[in-house]
């Protein structure tokens, strides 16, 4: 774990002054960054403490994915998959996840606010979530979104957070596979998948489900 701890620091881009300085590269060192790859990174160093938020490789971080966040209009008020272009429902959900942490600096705390919002505006009829708005929901964006709204509702504490909560954890259920007890990629899925099934077990877990419920797809692995 610390060789490759090690080995993912060397990764993030020290151009100081450039655009990409403290972003992380998907795939090999010195390729363009990513927003998901970065804040993935950098919630995995802090939610297992492995750095701390005062960290300069964290910093720096935080520092990068503030200033590749859309800043409204055609793009949204998210995050998009690489550094520029529309915003992403499940990116921008790692992205709040990576940046709850700072809620105590006033622009990370503004950036949280208004991806939480816009999350909350490109929530489904159907009370699931897409890649955005109108598309159809998902077991794999729906899961991002709703942990990624628990953690904001730590923050802000709002009843619009706490009914789309109960509402996302309303679609997931539905979305369960009434034969085998499993979860595809969208709503009662006929081709269900262990990913999928683990996305849909923890999260509703973690949104206080009792886990007693979730007996049956556990037999099932």
């Amino acid at each position: 774990m610390k060789r490759k701890q090690e080995e993912v620091l060397s990764w993030q881009i020290n151009k100081p002054g450039d655009n990409d300085d403290g972003g992380f590269p998907a795939e090999k060192p010195n390729d363009i960054c990513g927003v998901w790859t970065t804040a993935e990174t950098l919630h995995t160093l802090l939610k297992y403490k492995i750095l701390t938020p005062s960290d300069d490789f964290v910093q720096k971080a935080k520092a990068w994915l503030l200033r590749h966040r859309n800043l409204g209009g055609d793009y949204g008020e998210g995050w998009p998959l690489i550094n520029k272009g529309n915003s992403f429902v499940d990116t921008t959900s790692i992205a709040i996840l990576a940046l709850s942490p700072f809620s105590a600096d006033p622009e990370a705390l503004e950036a949280i606010k208004k991806a939480k919002d816009w999350i909350l505006d490109n929530q489904n009829d159907d009370f699931g979530w897409g890649i955005w708005k109108y598309e159809d929901s998902l077991v794999s964006e729906t899961y991002l979104t709703l942990l990624a709204l628990k953690e904001a509702n730590t923050i802000f504490h709002g009843e619009r957070i706490e009914l789309a909560l109960q509402e996302g954890a309303a679609w997931l259920k539905l979305a369960q596979n009434e034969k085998n007890h499993l979860w595809g990629f969208t709503k009662n899925a006929h081709e269900t998948n262990n990913a999928s099934t683990c996305q849909a077990v923890t999260t509703l877990i973690q949104l206080g489900e009792d886990p007693k419920t979730t007996k049956k797809p556990y037999r099932l692995f």
